[in-house]
């Protein structure tokens, strides 16, 4: 049965949570897992709301597609990827609903064959920023810190207002000892998060809000000596 989603937990919960997860992590990705859990257990505690339905046969893709972002809105990834992978062949050359894919793929653990489809979804849109992205956090999962920041850098360059990189960079300059780099880059995080797309952050953002992103951006500046 689907697992039932978390309690929304404030910013001063999230926030905190996601830059203890960033200390202890090896990679991005290992550290939205971590901080997930740490909410989902303060969660629980405070209880948790009614399951949902899952969608009938008869919904469309494009009525599933959004489901799919509720479900991962709720953190429920598995769920969340089982009913994208079941969408009909017609949805497969759609860039979102790869992207959409490619996402919860990475949030399954499954880098490999995030990376392969981010190539696939590039193959049909070679601008695609989004992709990029996903690809730099694959290449840090497979301990390629270069490769990681060189996709990061191109999604940056592709899309000047997406944030996302921008973070990655900085975390990834933080973990080089690049400190220079880590302020440049969380600092530009920090003000491109303000204005960044909702629905850009619910489909990046790993689980988190914009204000846990922001607050996670704060206190990494404070750590290298910046003004946040």
């Amino acid at each position: 049965m689907p697992s039932e989603p978390p309690t929304m937990l404030p910013a001063d919960t999230a926030g905190p949570a996601l830059a203890a997860a960033v200390e202890g992590a090896d990679s991005w990705v290992e550290a939205i897992g971590q901080a997930a859990e740490r909410i989902r257990a303060l969660a629980a505690r405070a209880g948790t709301a009614s399951p949902r339905k899952a969608p009938s046969a008869s919904e469309n893709w494009q009525l599933a597609v959004g489901r799919a972002l509720e479900l991962l809105r709720e953190e429920r990834f598995a769920d969340a990827l089982e009913l994208v992978q079941a969408l009909p062949p017609a949805s497969a050359r759609d860039t979102e609903v790869l992207l959409l894919h490619a996402v919860l793929l990475v949030h399954n653990g499954r880098l490999a064959d995030a990376e392969n489809l981010c190539h696939r979804l590039l193959a049909l849109d070679e601008l695609n920023a989004g992709a990029h992205y996903v690809l730099a956090l694959c290449r840090e999962g497979a301990a390629d810190g270069h490769g990681a920041a060189e996709r990061d850098r191109f999604a940056a360059y592709l899309d000047p207002a997406f944030a996302m990189p921008r973070l990655h960079l900085g975390l990834l300059a933080r973990r080089a000892g690049d400190r220079e780099a880590q302020r440049r880059e969380l600092g530009q995080a920090l003000s491109l998060l303000q204005r960044e797309d909702a629905s850009r952050l619910l489909l990046f953002g790993g689980g988190f809000g914009r204000e846990a992103l922001i607050a996670l951006c704060r206190a990494e500046l404070r750590a290298c000596g910046a003004a946040a």
